[in-house]
């Protein structure tokens, strides 16, 4: 590195102080002819700024071939993306107002049609999760009516919609049972039945929806705080929380994943993390996603009573169907500061690609992406660097969902402060 970006912190300070640019240049480099001289200065400033000079991963990338931003929407978030079985994505989007819409049929070309909800009982739901049937249809589920009891004990009520493949709603359905019912995470079974699961009380709960709007059946069990859910085929994964045996009740839980049939019938229970966790409540990532005949469980938290406090950092776990643990694998570098001590990267998605799996890890320097290879779960990692090219009319904001594009490339859906966007990052043969 040359001389001047390695003492342009002492060279900028000396300028504050003395009000002589000029002077101290001419004494620092005084060799060097005046054109040359403004250009390294300038490149200097961007240095000590952290500023990056370069849209583009260097030409040494181990991963990233290439990328660049598709297209954008004014004045929304996005608050969940699913895939589609034609190849495109659906999201659900919230305006300034908080306002909610669908946009259906979402791909490189655009963002698709965008479909105002009218509902009043979808638009007074919180925490949205959408997922895509076979045949377009959609479900979204969340939770409302959130409140608390004359004594102080929490309450709410579960939500679930069944949309057409437009965006119409076809059925709601409320579990409203004066308890705490929340809705996390929603999947769909091959014939187009949805699973939630979400909480009942202190407890885990999944249930099946029938097209209908029917609970076709449910289940309670393990330690309810945080979960998902996805579909491999016929079985049903669930990853959320268990208690340790002889642990005091709401806390010395560790990390589980249980397998069921269509029916609600248990095949099997395994731990997808020996570590345990201090309590439910300090969870900051569970996800569980299905690919390549596969499931992969990710998890990292936070551990805020600890002294100092400290934070476990991203790990995957990837389960054959019947059970079998093929491999597990500590992601490095998923744990950064906070104000209240390390966390996890605050904002991380998960998703099978190639056979393996491609995860990433928001950093102030950029988007970190790591891909760990199907046999051995080796990484593979590079770093996406901030663009200097402005999205989102001055602000290029943050990745926050990503699906899998093609066997070479992703798509990284993110928001800025004005607007959110879609960019597509190619890959290099991995």
């Amino acid at each position: 590195m040359p001389p001047i970006f390695r003492f342009c912190p002492l060279l900028f300070a000396s300028v504050a102080w003395r009000g002589r640019l000029l002077s101290i240049v001419q004494i620092c480099l005084e060799p060097i002819n005046r054109t040359f001289l403004v250009a390294l200065l300038f490149l200097g400033s961007l240095s000590c700024l952290n500023i990056p000079l370069s849209a583009e991963p260097s030409s040494g990338s181990s991963l990233i071939s290439s990328s660049r931003y598709l297209w954008s929407i004014p004045e929304v978030t996005i608050l969940d993306v699913a895939p589609a079985t034609n190849g495109t994505a659906v999201l659900v989007l919230q305006d300034r107002e908080k306002r909610l819409a669908l946009s259906i049929g979402a791909n490189e070309l655009g963002a698709g049609t965008r479909v105002p909800i009218q509902s009043a009982k979808m638009l007074a739901a919180s925490a949205i999760h959408l997922a895509v049937a076979v045949d377009g249809s959609l479900w979204i589920g969340g939770t409302q009516n959130i409140r608390r009891s004359i004594g102080g004990t929490p309450l709410s009520d579960g939500y679930i919609a069944k949309l057409d493949p437009t965006g119409h709603v076809i059925r709601e359905i409320e579990i409203a049972r004066n308890r705490e019912n929340t809705i996390v995470d929603v999947a769909v079974l091959p014939g187009g039945d949805a699973v939630i699961v979400g909480r009942e009380d202190d407890a885990n709960w999944l249930a099946r929806i029938s097209g209908d709007g029917e609970i076709v059946w449910e289940k309670t069990f393990g330690v309810g705080k945080i979960a998902s859910v996805t579909v491999l085929n016929d079985l049903i994964a669930v990853m959320a929380f268990e208690a340790i045996e002889g642990s005091p009740v709401g806390a010395g839980v560790r990390v589980a994943l249980w397998r069921f049939d269509t029916e609600g019938r248990l095949l099997g229970r395994q731990l997808v993390r020996q570590e345990p966790a201090q309590t439910p409540g300090s969870a900051w990532l569970m996800k569980v996603v299905s690919g390549q005949g596969d499931l992969y469980a990710a998890s990292a938290w936070t551990e805020p009573w600890s002294k100092p406090p400290s934070a476990k950092p991203l790990s995957v776990t990837r389960i054959a169907a019947n059970g079998q643990i093929i491999w597990q694998k500590d992601v490095p570098d998923t744990v950064v500061p906070g104000r209240l001590g390390p966390m996890p990267c605050p904002r991380t998605a998960i998703a099978p690609l190639d056979g393996g799996l491609i995860t990433f890890c928001i950093a102030a320097e950029g988007t970190s992406l790591f891909y760990l290879e199907p046999a051995t779960a080796q990484i593979v990692r590079d770093l996406l660097p901030n663009k200097t090219e402005r999205v989102c009319n001055g602000s290029n904001g943050r990745a926050s969902f990503m699906l899998p594009h093609s066997d070479s490339s992703i798509l990284i859906f993110g928001t800025g402060g004005s607007c959110s966007w879609l960019q597509k990052v190619q890959l290099r043969n991995k």
